[in-house]
């Protein structure tokens, strides 16, 4: 330990420190070393910059005033004194988070530290690309005109001027209320900063047809911002209309640009050093190329946030799949909606058009905010924790209108086929069914621009913006999905995902609507629910509103509606049910438990859910699901430590959070305590006499059946035509598609016209097949006369087939 502290010293004579920081700074690196002295021995400088960094935070947190603090300690500074890359600081900085318990705001600010670094790292692959498509690499030799020895350096006048549209970007980031912690809007952000660059550059510095669009329209500066803009949005897939006004042509821009107009890239580095914050990763680095900070694939990822190979040609392409299959509505009812609005006792689009107003203001007003690392506790006048201007918003509540008005025709369209009728009033009156499509809408819209959020963040984000109970939101999810079967497969992901939230987490929050339908409902007596059928119920969103209330044949209805269940609360444990089980069942395969003992742990969850719910208030499923691994474990004498567990619950696939084992709550209003504490003091308590009959020497309950697999979008065949079904890929024919041919047996088949290029593929196989491998040819047949008597039945038979032949 001496010569580590020694070593310690020396690091931290590098660094400006006060003395208290140093000190705990020291004292957090041997709290975790007693923990992981192995760990922490090896290369000790990467763990002692990790550990000033979180005093330094904790000491920035503390205090809420960065200007007491050293401002030259960056992330890049203890990079380069430690040696160690930027993703490596990274995960070591969230191991010793989890080791040291931080807190929650820590957490925060360290995961948005992480979302910037992959954000930035991704603009900056993407700004090389776009330079290397404008600029020249190196000019033409006809265009240096001097006859002296001072003949111009043009790659260090374009190293300069790659700099200044890099660095403009920064000063943006920081000087605007863009939203520039997104990714689309920090790629429009960064398109805009080489407007002015292109426009100063000779034209032969300038590739075709850059150089042509500045000269032709020379004496007209308007005209050409305008037609450098067309040009970049139409290269790059951007709508002109998301960048042209809402931030090109906005005031904020304009202030700007008169700011740093012929300003050198000396003095705008002057200007970024005043404004860059402590505790952050310098963006100036990835310019100067520090081999530190730049990841081997600018695109490549950190931890499960990672973003996808190319991420802003990911984005954009979602962004056009979306209006592409809004195309045809507008923010205004369609006819064939109106129709269903006359056809009710009380036409509703007046109270629809009201709503929607009313929840434009509040979206518009009440933007999902990026908050920066140190924003919160700075005292800064910087903009960056700002969210997107109006223009921007108020774009895409256009589009959240248009797909909430297409959902909402497509639903009454099913719902006219299921029960052949078109007054709709019931339903068209519930001001929480409009709230729940539209906040469907927003989901999916929101998804499309911006998907660095987490899903419960920008969820709940949501549901208070749109004054809206998770309970009934959850009611619409899995029917929005099932009538809007275009949408792509990571929007519908998203969906499912918040969805899950809301059945794990937030329906069981406190003030939810879902205990006055279990105080309705039930007959056990408080916290029990319901008798629920096995059958399968009717899952129509529009169902769950239009008839809250199912009366069963066996029982009859009292006064008090004991006897009465809730559809959509049957609906709504089912899922629970469905939920917990995957879980536990991916639990318990990390723990490697056998299925006997799966189905017991599975009987014991099943009971709390239906007989113990008041155990699930305020608090999270997955608490539920380890407490009842644990206790069966325990009873029947095979007993699985709570640590092994939450180091298995860590790896589940959706990603949980620490602080659900760590903060559950407890009896006492907002305290919460670790998972132990709250198994030995309620859980236990409640479910004592119930798990003891799963005891060796004790006959035990029946065993729960597995629940039903529930409807999944990604896998079911959906209707695309009358008596036309369309059913995904099996994930190994889909391999074989990504497989490169190599053999006369892999076949791919694209847009054919007619028999004769089905021929050409039988000679082109019979041409380089080899004589040993057995051949193959595809041969037409004419159509059956039957198929032609009557052509109105779309069948499994075609008018043409496609026969192998041996």
């Amino acid at each position: 330990m001496d010569n580590l502290k020694a070593l310690y010293q020396q690091t931290t004579s590098r660094i400006k420190l006060s003395k208290a920081i140093n000190q705990k700074a020291w004292q957090s690196y041997k709290q975790v070393y007693d923990l992981n002295e192995n760990l922490l021995s090896e290369n000790p400088m990467e763990w002692f910059v990790v550990h000033i960094y979180l005093a330094l935070l904790e000491q920035v947190i503390s205090s809420k005033q960065v200007t007491k603090m050293n401002t030259s300690v960056t992330v890049s500074l203890l990079l380069n004194i430690s040696k160690m890359h930027c993703k490596e600081f990274i995960t070591k900085l969230k191991y010793t988070m989890e080791q040291k318990l931080s807190s929650p705001l820590t957490e925060d600010i360290v995961n948005e530290l992480v979302r910037n670094y992959i954000l930035t790292a991704a603009l900056h692959d993407k700004f090389s690309k776009v330079f290397a498509n404008i600029f020249v690499e190196e000019p033409s030799m006809s265009h240096d005109l001097s006859h002296d020895q001072t003949r111009p350096n043009y790659h260090q006048l374009l190293l300069e001027k790659r700099k200044q549209i890099w660095l403009l970007y920064l000063l943006a980031k920081e000087e605007t209320s863009f939203d520039t912690s997104e990714l689309i809007t920090s790629f429009y952000v960064l398109i805009c900063c080489f407007i002015p660059a292109i426009k100063s550059t000779p034209a032969f510095l300038l590739k075709s047809p850059w150089g042509s669009l500045c000269d032709n329209l020379n004496n007209d500066q308007t005209q050409v911002h305008l037609a450098l803009m067309k040009k970049l949005c139409s290269d790059y897939k951007v709508d002109l209309g998301e960048v042209l006004g809402p931030i090109f042509q906005s005031n904020q821009w304009r202030s700007l640009m008169e700011k740093y107009e012929g300003v050198s890239f000396h003095t705008m580095t002057k200007e970024w050093a005043n404004v860059v914050r402590p505790l952050t990763i310098d963006g100036l680095d990835f310019i100067e190329a520090a081999p530190l900070v730049i990841p081997s694939n600018a695109t490549s990822a950190v931890g499960a946030a990672a973003l996808p190979p190319t991420p802003i040609q990911f984005r954009l392409n979602t962004i056009q799949h979306l209006k592409n299959i809004l195309s045809g509505f507008t923010d205004s009812p369609s006819l064939t909606l109106m129709q269903y609005f006359q056809c009710c006792g009380e036409n509703p689009h007046g109270s629809i058009s009201t709503r929607l107003s009313e929840l434009k203001e509040r979206y518009t007003s009440t933007p999902l905010c990026h908050h920066s690392p140190t924003s919160s506790h700075s005292g800064s006048t910087s903009h960056s924790g700002s969210a997107s201007p109006q223009g921007i918003l108020l774009h895409r509540f256009s589009l959240i209108t248009r797909l909430y008005y297409k959902s909402l025709q497509n639903l009454l369209q099913q719902e006219e086929e299921r029960l052949s009728r078109t007054d709709f009033s019931a339903l068209l009156y519930i001001d929480t069914f409009h709230r729940s499509l539209i906040l469907c809408s927003a989901l999916v819209v929101n998804h499309a621009y911006d998907e660095q959020v987490s899903a419960n963040e920008v969820l709940q984000h949501f549901l208070a913006v749109f004054d809206l109970q998770a309970y009934h939101m959850c009611k619409v999810i899995e029917c929005f999905i099932k009538v809007e079967p275009d949408l792509s497969g990571a929007s519908i992901h998203h969906l499912k995902v918040c969805e899950d939230h809301i059945l794990d987490n937030l329906a069981w929050k406190l003030d939810s609507p879902l205990y006055d339908v279990l105080n309705f409902t039930s007959t056990g007596g408080a916290g029990s629910l319901p008798v629920l059928s096995d059958s399968p119920t009717c899952n129509v969103g529009a169902a769950q509103f239009l008839t809250p209330i199912r009366r069963t044949r066996d029982r009859a209805v009292t006064e008090n509606g004991q006897a009465s269940n809730s559809r959509s609360l049957t609906v709504f444990v089912t899922k629970v049910c469905r939920l917990a089980y995957h879980r536990l069942q991916l639990l318990s395969s990390a723990l490697s438990l056998p299925s006997d003992l799966v189905s017991k742990i599975w009987t014991c969850l099943e009971h709390l859910i239906k007989v113990k719910c008041e155990l699930l208030k305020d608090r999270h499923l997955d608490q539920a699901i380890m407490c009842c691994l644990y206790a069966i474990c325990k009873v029947i004498n095979r007993e699985v430590k709570f640590k092994a567990i939450v180091g298995a619950y860590e790896t589940l696939p959706h990603q949980p959070s620490s602080s659900v084992y760590k903060k559950v709550k407890m009896s006492e209003p907002s305290t919460t305590d670790s998972i132990i504490s709250f198994y030995n003091k309620i859980f236990m308590q409640s479910m004592k006499s119930y798990l003891l009959q799963f005891s060796p020497d004790r006959c035990p309950p029946p065993l729960s059946p597995a629940p039903r697999a529930g409807y999944s979008p990604m896998k079911s065949p959906r209707k695309i035509g009358k008596k036309i079904f369309l059913s995904p890929m099996k994930a190994d024919e889909a391999m074989k598609l990504s497989m490169t041919p190599r053999s006369s047996q892999l076949y791919c088949f694209g847009d054919l016209e007619g028999p004769r290029q089905l021929e050409n593929i039988n000679n082109s196989i019979r041409q380089f097949g080899s004589p040993s491998t057995a051949t193959k040819r595809l041969t037409f047949e004419e159509p059956d006369a039957s198929y032609q008597r009557d052509t109105r039945d779309i069948s499994v038979s075609t008018s043409k087939k496609i026969k192998f032949n041996s």
